[in-house]
């Protein structure tokens, strides 16, 4: 039987639990995308450094 699943962990630890399953081998991890910290993501980084309205003459 092969269900494939996609999911989001929602904390990071929890990568650990994937990984030690699938070293029991109980289940395969197919694809392992990057963590992508909050800090990371170029909107928070860039979060409120101009106005609104500077922001609609960009446009």
């Amino acid at each position: 039987m092969e269900t494939i699943m996609h999911i989001e962990l929602t904390n990071p630890e929890a990568a650990n639990l994937l990984f030690d399953m699938e070293a029991l081998n109980l289940i395969k991890v197919l694809k392992k995308l990057p963590v992508i910290k909050k800090s990371q993501r170029f909107s928070d980084k860039y979060r409120n450094s101009i106005s609104k309205e500077q922001g609609k003459d960009l446009k």
